[in-house]
């Protein structure tokens, strides 16, 4: 079975040194850990990141983004760790200072792209518009993209997109990043933390170009033809007939209802008859696919199971099947304790 010794279940996840089939082999202070996909292969996740720090006008000097970094670190490897991730490295690379146009086009085009259509971003003043948080234009004249570059070491399944992580971890905890990035930098006596705004983070993939300072050539001596006295009746082109070529996140998503600790032998968690979660579409996609469910019985017998739906939250629906459609039901092999039973 996938049972291993370790101080953490992500220290027992990263080496699989001492198998623990029985619960009770671990010595030196060591806990046996479940469910550790130590029967498949450590794959290296990589994401290449464009954070904005908004308001400075300068780069930052060495001992700043040392700061810088050791923040983002921490705030990003406790979420990780939570998704089975062990982050190992994050480093810096360029810095750029983008002027108020340079931002001011850059924001048009993310909305056009739909970019802050699902990411919580931070700032002050913030308003709420559909229970999404949307940024206004920083109060500042200047912002300051730094290249930020993460590795780290996981074992999948489920496939886990580390720029997503990172994405929603910034983004999400927006003021929580600035306002470690100002008590960090008070306690060494830095004050360049003190002129940021907010905090934004996105995939270079997915991060617009920047305009170019100058016109790349000259305009034409005059209109390339004579102007019509009525606007045209069509517009000028059609609409395309295919969606763009990458979505803006992976198609399968996975949810986990219990954390990796409860998952340790002797863990909190000890009896449970059914996991009850909601699920809610984007504007844009007004579809859901269940196309997978797992989950952990000590039982190595034949075990039923029912799937039930509804629509609304499931708050003060539980306890009772008025309101709920059944809308799956069959019988699978229980692979016993800590393990996933697919």
């Amino acid at each position: 079975n996938n049972n291993y010794c370790g101080a953490s279940w992500i220290a027992a996840m990263l080496t699989c040194n001492e198998p623990c089939p029985r619960g009770t082999e671990c010595r030196n202070g060591e806990t046996c850990y479940a469910a550790t996909n130590c029967d498949k292969p450590l794959l290296e996740l990589v994401s290449d990141m464009l954070v904005t720090l908004n308001g400075p006008d300068k780069p930052m000097a060495a001992q700043d983004g040392d700061i810088f970094s050791g923040t983002l670190m921490d705030i990003l490897k406790e979420v990780a760790e939570q998704e089975g991730i062990a982050l190992d490295g994050l480093d810096l690379g360029d810095q750029e200072i983008q002027g108020r146009r340079q931002l001011e086009q850059r924001r048009l085009e993310r909305f056009s792209m739909g970019f802050y259509d699902d990411h919580y971003l931070f700032s002050r003043p913030a308003m709420t518009i559909s229970n999404i948080t949307q940024r206004k234009l920083p109060s500042g004249s200047s912002a300051l993209d730094v290249s930020v570059v993460i590795t780290g070491d996981y074992r999948p399944p489920p496939y886990i997109d580390l720029n997503v992580i990172a994405e929603d971890s910034i983004n999400r905890q927006g003021e929580k990043v600035v306002s470690s990035l100002r008590e960090r930098g008070s306690r060494s006596g830095r004050d360049f933390f003190d002129r940021v705004d907010s905090i934004e983070a996105v995939a270079k993939e997915k991060a617009t170009a920047r305009p170019t300072r100058a016109p790349t050539g000259k305009p034409s001596p005059g209109p390339t033809g004579t102007p019509t006295f009525e606007p045209s009746l069509e517009p000028s082109s059609s609409p395309s007939d295919l969606p763009s070529s990458q979505p803006s996140r992976a198609h399968l998503q996975s949810i986990m209802t219990g954390s990796r600790e409860d998952l340790a032998i002797g863990g909190s968690t000890t009896t449970s008859y059914g996991y009850v979660f909601n699920m809610r579409t984007t504007p844009a996609g007004p579809v859901v696919v269940l196309n997978g469910l797992d989950f952990y019985t000590e039982s190595t017998d034949i075990v039923e199971f029912e799937l039930w739906s509804r629509l609304g939250s499931f708050k003060d629906a539980k306890g009772n099947y008025e309101g709920w459609d059944l809308i799956a039901s069959g019988t699978v092999e229980g692979r016993g304790f800590g393990r996933y039973t697919a």
